[in-house]
């Protein structure tokens, strides 16, 4: 009886161990603020103010982009993190001081690398809308572009004075999207100390993200010649986004 009592005993011993080797604990996430402030050669960006561009004014009706991976792992994969910053709404420099806070995720507020991708990867890219997550902007058919075969990952809209006479008569469309004009950046971040609850700080100018387009030759980019100037705008992109610093709030 006491032999068969041990046998019992070491079958069932075995089975928790099996059972208990199989369960998959998936990586925590932390919760953090991603807040981006846009300015143009630093005043404060806001629709349809008049700014200067080559010597000429200009107006801005749309500035909004994607950006992917969202990743505190260098060697991590993060395809499925995604966020959309629209400033479309800033229309006073009351609001547009503030920029546009999104919530996003990482592994770890001890980390002290956060890479960013602008646009939107190859992985993601190839997967309709319909097939996104329903949280994510990818899931917004607006943001898809059927002629590529891609996501928009930057939009940049508004009316340009070509000739300088006080009259907005050129409108322009400059939009990007396509593998080829994906890039990612890495950035240095300030030690976080394991905080529960962090706000990232990034700069954009808007100035910076269209220096060297000629909008008197160029006003859409919609086409397959167009992809030197996509090329162009989104290198800008990626280093006309500034990190300026985090904050446990």
């Amino acid at each position: 009886m006491t032999r068969l009592f041990l046998v019992f005993i070491c079958l069932l011993s075995s089975l928790s161990c099996q059972k208990t080797s199989s369960i998959y604990t998936p990586t925590q996430q932390v919760p953090i603020s991603l807040q981006i402030i846009p300015d143009y050669n630093g005043s404060p960006l806001v629709m349809y103010k008049t700014y200067s561009f080559n010597g000429k004014p200009i107006q801005f009706t749309r500035f909004s982009f994607i950006l992917s991976k969202l990743c505190d792992d260098p060697t991590g994969d993060c395809s499925n993190r995604q966020t959309q910053f629209d400033f479309s709404s800033l229309t006073d420099s009351a609001t547009s001081v503030n920029g546009l806070t999104n919530s996003v995720f990482i592994n770890s507020t001890s980390s002290l690398i956060y890479r960013i991708g602008f646009g939107v990867d190859s992985v993601s890219n190839s997967i309709m809308p319909a097939k996104q997550n329903q949280n994510s902007p990818l899931a917004n058919g607006l943001n898809y572009w059927d002629a590529w075969n891609s996501y928009i990952f930057l939009k940049i809209e508004g009316m340009y004075d070509k000739d300088g006479d006080g009259v907005f008569e050129t409108p322009f469309a400059l939009h990007t999207g396509g593998n080829e004009i994906y890039t990612e950046k890495t950035f240095l971040l300030d030690k976080l100390s394991n905080a529960t609850t962090v706000r990232l700080l990034f700069n954009v100018n808007l100035e910076k993200v269209i220096n060297g387009i000629d909008l008197n030759v160029t006003t859409q980019t919609h086409k397959t010649g167009d992809l030197p100037v996509m090329k162009t705008m989104m290198n800008n992109f990626s280093a006309a986004l500034i990190y300026k610093g985090s904050f446990v709030q």
